[in-house]
């Protein structure tokens, strides 16, 4: 499984000022090779694992950073108007209160706003 994860991160190509990669900023064959070493980690993924054990979701709690997306939610931040620039994103997870949610950072290229 850490050859599969290892493999996994090693095709995602960093993103513009730590911006996720998505299927909007990536090329269709790096796109398909990120999808195909997903499922191959997934794969990985045994039922007793999949179920959310207070161990799992232990693990899960915390601050998440996103170095890809396809969500819409997120491709869509990719196209900024008026020279403002995704930059990092994270999604804190708070299991206990059922809560999470995307934290982005944008900047403006001119440095005009943050």
């Amino acid at each position: 499984r850490l050859a599969a994860r290892g493999c996994l991160l090693a095709a995602i190509p960093p993103g513009e000022q730590g911006a996720p990669v998505t299927n909007v900023t990536l090329s269709a064959e790096d796109y398909a090779q990120i999808l195909g070493l997903a499922a191959d980690l997934e794969a990985t993924v045994t039922e007793d694992e999949v179920a959310l054990t207070g161990q799992a979701l232990a693990q899960l709690d915390g601050d998440w950073r996103l170095v890809f997306a396809d969500a819409s939610e997120i491709t869509r931040l990719i196209r900024l108007p008026l020279g403002f620039r995704l930059g990092q994103v994270f999604q804190p997870i708070r299991v206990r209160r059922a809560y999470f949610e995307n934290q982005a950072a944008v900047r403006h290229r001119f440095g005009l706003a943050r």
